[in-house]
């Protein structure tokens, strides 16, 4: 067995080190299922494919996520591919930096204040579990901008049913983490309706470490509907980008069943026409993809748009 490997397995309970990873652990703002899935994590009990081996069961050991190395805790969690798209397109932003241990990075993840950042943590690392095993039984393709999403409509659905949950999440904002400078700019963008037929956009574009660059806002008098006017809000972003010749970029869009369409997951007939062509505009980055996000982690965005409506 590798050393790190090793490393990632943890002591049991009763290990004084690690007291305080257990308490955050039990503590953690989520539901019980999670809970212990967090804490087989911690302890290197859950089932991969190198466990299942050293357990006596003959089976080929490849990452079923990223196919380059043997599938055990560490790899999956912290340097599997797929893991760390999935953790960078949710809405953390988060790119992971060298980590030797496991726990100690899940007991950092888990220490820190803002509620919403350890709820989306917690559900994104086992959103990616149940993606592997998915893959593993159904033989289901992964997408890791869908099991982002997934994970945060988790942690929305959760917080809906604990009152005071969701009120301490709605009012934190996530500190995201940089990524480095050789990867994703951001955009943001939303769309509204004003008075005498009019839309107005606003589009918020940010630079690799997520400090924005341009911000942009403009309205047109045009007869439409909420629906068509969060596409041209899209189509517009997607061709200021291009412009600028930004190669990688995420688009943040809170119109979730355009971007759905968009995306594949869900069929719209409202939407269809124009997500094929977002898809042939999206063709001029060279790594691209729509994702969603909730209003209130888009209101630069938004507040821009809104800004519009002034406009003479």
């Amino acid at each position: 067995m590798c050393i790190r490997d090793k490393k990632a397995k943890s002591p049991g309970p009763s290990h004084i080190p690690f007291r305080d990873l257990w308490k955050k652990i039990w503590n953690a703002p989520t539901h019980t299922r999670i809970k212990h899935f967090l804490w087989r994590l911690a302890n290197n009990i859950l089932p991969t494919k190198l466990r299942l081996r050293q357990k006596g069961i003959e089976l080929e050991e490849t990452c079923y996520l990223c196919q380059r190395e043997a599938e055990s805790a560490f790899h999956l969690f912290s340097q599997c591919d797929f893991t760390r798209r999935v953790f960078f397109a949710s809405v953390l932003g988060y790119h992971f930096s060298e980590i030797d241990d496991l726990n100690d990075w899940l007991l950092a993840m888990l220490s820190n204040n803002n509620v919403c950042f350890v709820q989306v943590t917690c559900y994104l690392l086992h959103h990616i579990w149940k993606a592997c095993n998915l893959k593993l039984y159904e033989q289901k393709r992964c997408d890791p901008v869908r099991v982002a999403m997934d994970a945060w409509d988790a942690v929305m659905e959760i917080n809906l049913h604990t009152p005071t949950r969701a009120k301490d999440a709605g009012h934190a904002r996530i500190n995201t983490i940089s990524a480095p400078a050789d990867e994703f700019h951001t955009v943001r963008v939303d769309a509204g309706l004003g008075e005498n037929d009019v839309m107005t956009f606003g589009c918020v574009i940010m630079d690799q470490n997520k400090i924005p660059i341009v911000s942009l806002c403009k309205r047109e008098n045009c007869i439409s509907n909420p629906g068509l006017a969060e596409c041209l809000a899209l189509r517009w972003s997607i061709e200021t980008a291009a412009k600028l010749n930004i190669h990688k970029v995420i688009f943040h869009s809170d119109a979730k069943a355009m971007v759905d369409c968009v995306n594949g997951v869900t069929k719209d007939a409202s939407f269809e026409m124009v997500a094929e062509d977002f898809r042939i505009l999206m063709k001029s980055f060279s790594n691209s993809c729509i994702m969603f996000i909730p209003r209130k982690f888009n209101y630069q965005a938004h507040d821009l748009a809104q800004l519009a409506k002034s406009m003479g």
